[in-house]
């Protein structure tokens, strides 16, 4: 098992058992959307940051990051 396989499976443990999971400050630091969707979390805070350097790349416009700034 690598890093994320053990953390996916410690979380899923805690989910289990009632436990409510939540992300604060995504993307500061190693951040990927592919995580949103591996681990059990039922609430995310987003950091300004992330979605403002999306919107400054080269005139991006991604449907995650329009998603995320119109909800």
């Amino acid at each position: 098992m690598n890093g994320a396989e053990i953390a996916e499976a410690a979380l899923q443990r805690l989910r289990n058992l009632g436990v409510g999971l939540a992300v604060d400050d995504f993307g500061t630091g190693h951040s990927a959307l592919s995580h949103l969707r591996r681990f059990p979390f039922e609430a995310i805070k987003i950091d300004k940051s992330f979605i403002s350097a999306a919107h400054e790349r080269d005139g991006c416009r991604h449907p995650q990051v329009d998603c995320f700034t119109r909800a």
